[in-house]
């Protein structure tokens, strides 16, 4: 035990209305102290070192990750610093307040909270209230953790703030703080390569044909055209600032080498609706030569244009680095049009342009340069 230290009625009466202000301040913990009590007088130690943590399917997401909307993701923060804490009690004679302990505390606050949009530079809690961790413990880091869920599609910026100088009444205004940031998406983006660590398969970002046999029925040219319109007006909006492909439709093929697609009539591979070899260079992942076939039969005449736009958007964006996706995409209007498998000739179920899902890891990762990695691992 310390060296007793002594202060006066009035001094006590100051240091509980400093409580009471501040609380009017700040968040309130669960516990709050009595009018007239005595706090606990925080002294700050060390620099803290605030360790942030996402996770999903026990994999911790490392920074400028593809995470899932609407997915739980337990949140936590880790810190091995400490800090000490005076006690106090109230002389029952005099009212005094009285030191009777020095405690070591580990981190005894953690507040986490996701900002509405990068820029704006303010928290904005997702509930009513704060997400408070309080691992108020003696000794290194025992954390708590709960579910983050990401509501919002974009890019997404948690915040955690920690401090020692927490006491049973107070989240005190002075903090350690940490960011880092996620690309929220529907769909976790699955790329169209060989292994984990190959080249994503892409055509060059330059103009490409895209051949339309004219044998086809014509809702067919009609769903295949509308693709190609709907794509490059997803992708306009970034051609500024990346380089991008440009898709333009023709009747004069078929074509052959790396800037020319054929959507030919002929039988699709196994059981899917249409589609057909991409041969790329293993090296560098760039489209060599594409070929998708469409069935010309009496059922397939009758599929909707909705459905064969869907099924275009879905074999040009093998092309675009993404390949079939059904573990990590939820089949909707708002998912992707990688999501897998659609019935031949559903009427429903499916967005028919381009989503955030598509458009963001195709402009960012595979024409952009940037971060290609998914919490969890995709592929």
């Amino acid at each position: 035990m310390g060296p007793l230290r002594r202060f006066s009625g009035q001094q006590a009466l100051l240091i509980s209305l400093a409580v009471v202000v501040s609380s009017l301040l700040i968040p309130l913990r669960a516990t709050t102290c009595a009018l007239g009590g005595c706090p606990d007088q925080p002294h700050f130690g060390p620099a803290e070192t605030l360790i942030p943590m996402l996770s999903r399917n026990g994999q911790q997401c490392e920074a400028d990750s593809y995470v899932q909307g609407n997915k739980p993701y337990p949140v936590d923060a880790r810190s091995e610093a400490y800090g000490s804490c005076d006690r106090y009690a109230e002389d029952g004679v005099t009212g005094d307040c009285i030191l009777y302990a020095t405690e070591q505390r580990g981190v005894v606050g953690v507040l986490v909270r996701e900002d509405s949009t990068f820029d704006q530079g303010y928290f904005s809690p997702v509930g009513a209230s704060p997400h408070v961790f309080d691992t108020r413990v003696t000794g290194t880091t025992t954390p708590e953790n709960m579910n983050w869920y990401f509501y919002y599609e974009g890019l997404r910026t948690l915040r955690y703030r920690a401090s020692f100088a927490q006491t049973a009444c107070l989240m005190p205004p002075a903090w350690k703080e940490e960011t880092i940031n996620f690309r929220v998406l529907n769909c976790l983006p699955m790329w169209n390569r060989t292994t984990p660590t190959a080249p994503i398969v892409h055509v060059a970002p330059q103009t490409i044909n895209v051949y339309i046999d004219p044998t086809l029925w014509p809702n067919m040219d009609t769903g295949i055209r509308q693709a190609i319109t709907a794509l490059n007006a997803a992708l306009d909006p970034f051609r500024g600032t990346t380089q991008l492909p440009t898709f333009v439709p023709t009747t004069s093929g078929p074509c052959g080498g790396p800037y020319c697609i054929n959507m030919r009539a002929g039988t699709p591979p196994g059981t899917a609706c249409a589609g057909g070899p991409i041969t790329f260079d293993p090296s560098t992942g760039a489209v060599i030569s594409s070929n998708n076939y469409w069935p010309v039969t009496s059922s397939s005449m009758t599929w909707g244009v909705n459905f064969i736009t869907r099924t275009a958007l879905h074999e040009l964006e093998h092309h675009l680095g993404l390949q079939d996706n059904s573990a990590w995409c939820p089949l909707n209007s708002t998912g992707s049009v990688m999501g897998s498998p659609i019935p031949c000739g559903a009427t429903s179920g499916y967005p028919t342009s381009p989503t955030l899902s598509d458009i963001t890891p195709i402009v960012r990762s595979v024409y952009g340069g940037q971060s290609t990695k998914t919490c969890p691992s995709t592929n």
